[in-house]
């Protein structure tokens, strides 16, 4: 139990070392804010259509459910049943289909979350880093007034021009 323990350790500190961030990955540098506008873009349309794939994929999971569970699997309708399907009988044919789309909807929901997530931090580097004229940011803030020393929370308000 050890050994299995330290190896599964030790295999997910490999797969962690490995994952890395994307842009390190795609780009080669260490930090977002290393890309041009060009990269930021590319990579923003990237996400989003890494998203809208993902969404499908959790999509086509809730359709699998929805219709095993409308239509149920039945070894009747099969003309020439598989050794397979004839091993599972109705009964487990019903439950691997639906767990295929479980497997389906929850894997399309966390890349979903993923590149959500991805999307989001492309567009706040590109709007940090490259802001258009006449844009208006608002952002929390702590004020220090200078001779009493006291700190008060507050907003910044900045207008590009």
């Amino acid at each position: 139990m050890k050994k299995t323990t330290t190896l599964v350790f030790l295999l997910a500190l490999f797969f962690n070392d490995v994952s890395g961030q994307w842009y390190e990955k795609k780009y080669n540098v260490s930090d977002i804010n290393f890309l041009t506008r060009e990269q930021l873009w590319e990579a923003k349309n990237d996400a989003n259509n890494g998203l809208y794939i993902s969404l499908a994929v959790a999509g086509l999971g809730g359709v699998v459910i929805l219709l095993e569970r409308l239509i149920p699997y039945s070894l009747e309708d099969e003309e020439d049943p598989t050794f397979f399907e004839q091993l599972l009988g109705d009964k487990g044919m019903h439950i691997v289909i639906t767990g295929a789309g479980i497997g389906l909807a929850g894997g399309g929901a966390i890349g979903s979350l993923v590149y959500l997530g991805r999307s989001g931090t492309i567009k706040s580097a590109i709007n940090r880093n490259y802001p258009d004229s006449g844009s208006l940011t608002i952002s929390p803030a702590i004020l220090l007034e200078k001779y009493s020393h006291s700190v008060s929370p507050g907003f910044t308000l900045v207008y590009r021009f």
